[in-house]
């Protein structure tokens, strides 16, 4: 999935040079998420992420990284909420738990996959 562009002026628009993006943006009961979404924390730019939310107004900012959490993954939460104090907006943390991943060959509906070389 490639991220969304935004172009904040006419100029940035012609020159087809977006001047920030976003990964995804959701509504669910009537609740608007933006997320970042990274392979990992050293990848998260806090600032630009910051700066994007708060042009968009999302009730919700969330950092989703696929990595267990840590003491450096929790701040850079807390550096989210910091720079998005007096803005209503909240900051969450998503990231990948040791139940997350599945080794097993059966599906969710039951069906097994079976490999053959």
């Amino acid at each position: 999935m490639e991220p969304h562009e935004l172009f904040y002026t006419s100029e940035s628009a012609d020159d087809r040079k977006a001047d920030a993006e976003f990964d995804l943006l959701t509504v669910t009961d009537g609740i608007v998420h933006l997320c970042e979404i990274k392979s990992s924390k050293r990848d998260l730019d806090i600032a630009k992420f910051a700066e994007v939310a708060k042009r968009l107004r999302p009730n919700v900012a969330m950092l989703a990284v696929m990595e267990p959490n840590s003491s450096k993954l929790s701040g850079k939460l807390s550096e989210l909420e910091e720079a998005l104090s007096g803005t209503n907006i909240a900051a969450e943390l998503i990231y990948l738990e040791e139940q997350d991943i599945d080794p097993s060959p059966i599906l969710p509906n039951g069906r097994q996959i079976t490999v053959r070389w």
